[in-house]
């Protein structure tokens, strides 16, 4: 759980100008949230109102993740398109496995109503 003092000015009228959240927790990621704490890293809170209830979305950097792939294991390819993503699989050895298409009509359409 989390704990952080926060300054809210959509809040300030019902609960004063600086305001104590305690018992925080995340569904994921709460172990990076207690690190950038604890290091004093930088960490933006923002407060959203739906219907009857208060969300607090956080964001803050993460370490980066160390790197696990191996070409010995094979590769992905993908393949941008404004109509499609493509994408191949190869084995360790560069002989292809797989490959397909994935339909991308919505960004299509929004590529040709911004030329008109």
């Amino acid at each position: 759980m989390v704990s952080h003092e926060v300054t809210a000015p959509a809040l300030e009228h019902k609960f004063g100008k600086n305001y104590r959240l305690t018992d925080i927790e995340f569904p994921y990621g709460s172990e990076v949230v207690k690190e950038a704490i604890a290091s004093g890293q930088a960490i933006n809170f923002r407060f959203v109102h739906k219907k009857k209830s208060w969300y607090l979305y956080l964001t803050t950097q993460r370490a980066a993740a160390a790197i696990t792939s191996r070409k010995a294991l094979g590769v992905i390819g993908v393949d941008l398109n404004p109509s499609h993503l493509a994408w191949a699989e190869t084995d360790r050895y560069g002989n292809l496995s797989t490959f397909g298409n994935i339909a991308t009509p919505l960004l299509f359409s929004l590529m040709i109503m911004l030329a008109a």
